[in-house]
């Protein structure tokens, strides 16, 4: 017989696989599933949001400074 590597690997993941499927059989548990995912795809859609706004606004004040020390130097 040869010797065999990475079994464990294998049976983890099996046993994760496993695991995954019994909890989404139930329809119950793939509707908290899906509700959650929502909820955190809309989460992340509010932080892009917020992210893009505020770089914005960093963006504009750091222009208006540079006018204003251009304006001074001259």
């Amino acid at each position: 017989m040869a010797k065999r590597k990475g079994g464990l690997l294998a049976l983890v993941t099996g046993v994760a696989v496993g695991a995954a499927a019994m909890f989404f059989s139930k329809k119950e548990n793939r509707d908290k599933t899906a509700r959650v995912a929502k909820k955190a795809a809309t989460k992340a859609k509010t932080a892009k949001r917020k992210a893009v706004v505020s770089a914005k606004k960093a963006v504009a004040k750091g222009k208006a400074a540079a006018k204003k020390a251009v304006k001074k130097k001259k």
